[in-house]
Parts: C-alpha cells; structure tokens; sequence
C-alpha cells in the first residue's frame, strides 16, 4: 500500500535558501528558473502601460480597479506575437493576435495603447527577418 502523500507547505518554501525560486503548485514545491531579459522586459512594458491606469484603487488617470499582477506565464518565441484571449462559456478563445510592429487596443483597457515595438525588446542582428 502507498504511503498517503505529503503535500509541500509554507515552511517548505521558506526552508530554501533565499537564492531559490519556487512555489507550490498542486501541492508540489516545483523550483522554477529565473526570467530571461526578454520575458523581463514584457511583464515590465505590460506593467507600465497597461497597469499605470488601471492598476488598484487609484488608476494614476485611468479607472483603476484592477489588480495587475507582474509573475504571469509568458512564452515568447518567433515571430513575436501578443495574444488576445477572452473567457467565452468557460472557455478561453483567442479573439485577436498582435505582431511586433502593431499598436494593440484590448478590452476592457482598450483605452491604453499597447505599442508592439515598445514592449518587445529589440533583435538582435542575427535574428532580422526571422
């Protein structure tokens, strides 16, 4: 018979050394690596524009009300595209894509203009026309 598993905890996060990057998932510590630039760089632009007016309570100019949060899953690879999904009869459904040259205007912060350009980084030489 299986011994019952032993769900990892708080104290188990703070066990690590302060170098370690982890969190607990399903009730798995799972050790997660450190953002690359390039991934950095687009959670920081998102925060910018996107949560300078929309960000809690205050929304700096805008309607506030939400809470935008930084550590998001984001993929990158070529060509660099952002996604646009909304929740439809609990499914989530792509209803429009953004390349790296376009200006992206995405309900509900349709009022805040999001430009490509300025929210990947640029290419490196090597990779023009990739």
């Amino acid at each position: 018979m299986d011994a019952p598993r032993k769900f990892a905890t708080y104290e188990d996060l703070l066990a690590l050394p302060a170098s370690e990057r982890a969190e607990i998932i399903g009730g798995s510590l799972l050790m997660l690596p450190s953002s690359r630039p390039r991934h950095s760089n687009v959670q920081r632009a998102l925060g910018r524009f996107v949560g300078g007016p929309f960000h809690d309570d205050d929304g700096f100019g805008g309607p506030g009300g939400w809470w935008i949060f930084l550590d998001v899953d984001v993929a990158l690879g070529l060509p660099r595209i952002l996604e646009d999904f909304e929740l439809r009869d609990g499914l989530w459904v792509n209803i429009a894509s953004y390349d790296e040259h376009a200006t992206a205007q995405i309900p509900p912060f349709e009022a805040v203009e999001l430009p490509m350009p300025r929210i990947f980084l640029p290419r490196p030489p090597s990779s023009e026309g990739a």
